[in-house]
């Protein structure tokens, strides 16, 4: 399990979901971007959700993003940078996308060459 994190504005000490109240006594269930249920859906009615960044990033946005900032021409770490995330947190999403059929596995050197 995760360690657990303080919610971002009330700063009450946050549970997984999954994690039942009666094991995680005093804490407050994450209700996402870091905030806890009580915080996000006061954000989300005052309008200011967007204020608070996301943790995560859908699969299909970071992809879309990539290809955008050069994809396959730029290396991994260099697109990372570009689209503000952790170079590791980006190849594991394209090794999934790349399991699942979304992009292809690019060709290995030697073939280009002979090709």
């Amino acid at each position: 399990m995760n360690t657990p994190r303080d919610c971002r504005v009330c700063g009450h000490l946050l549970r997984p979901n999954a994690l039942p109240i009666s094991e995680a006594t005093g804490t407050r269930a994450h209700a996402g971007r870091g905030l806890c249920r009580k915080c996000y859906d006061a954000a989300r009615y005052a309008g200011t959700l967007i204020d608070h960044e996301r943790r995560y990033r859908p699969r299909e946005e970071v992809l879309e993003e990539w290809e955008h900032v050069g994809g396959r021409c730029v290396t991994c770490p260099e697109a990372a940078r570009r689209l503000n995330m952790p170079a590791v947190t980006l190849q594991a999403v394209l090794n999934r996308a790349r399991r699942d059929g979304q992009i292809e596995r690019p060709r290995p050197w030697r073939e280009l060459r002979s090709a």
